[in-house]
């Protein structure tokens, strides 16, 4: 189970590096921001990687003999990812693997898309505090509560 939880952080992590390459592209130049700030590029800029993702339709357009093949990001459309890193789209949790922990959930409120996650990865919206955990509250500052 712990073999899994590890696999599924490196899985979550490489759909969203993915998913911010496919979405900004690359790009370069004297107005890049500073590497450690937290916001990300201004409009119609990328991010700086030592490479980027190749979007894709089929599998074909991916390097399938190193284990890529052509992985669907929703409505930021499809990239070429490792096989294991591809993220698993989803309705509710009755698509993902839910014997291992897994949800359907989303990463933020930015998009309706879902993938399955651990629990703690997706993002929870609620109506009022009493549908939070304890310790925290609910954020109705947003056209959805967090």
């Amino acid at each position: 189970m712990a073999k899994h939880r590890a696999a599924n952080g490196s899985v979550l992590g490489v759909f969203l590096f993915g998913l911010t390459i496919l979405i900004a592209g690359c790009s370069g130049g004297a107005g890049d921001k500073d590497p450690g700030t937290t916001a990300g590029p201004g409009a119609g800029m990328g991010y700086c990687q030592n490479s980027c993702t190749k979007d894709c339709t089929q599998d074909e357009d991916c390097d399938m003999s190193h284990g890529e093949m052509c992985c669907p990001l929703g409505s930021a459309g499809s990239t070429c990812l490792d096989a294991q890193a591809c993220p698993k789209m989803c309705t509710d949790d009755s698509n993902c693997s839910t014997a291992n922990g897994d949800v359907c959930g989303r990463l933020s409120l930015s998009g309706s898309e879902k993938s399955c996650m651990e629990p703690a990865e997706s993002l929870r919206t609620c109506n009022g505090d009493g549908d939070c955990l304890s310790g925290t509250i609910c954020c109705t500052n947003y056209n959805e509560h967090i």
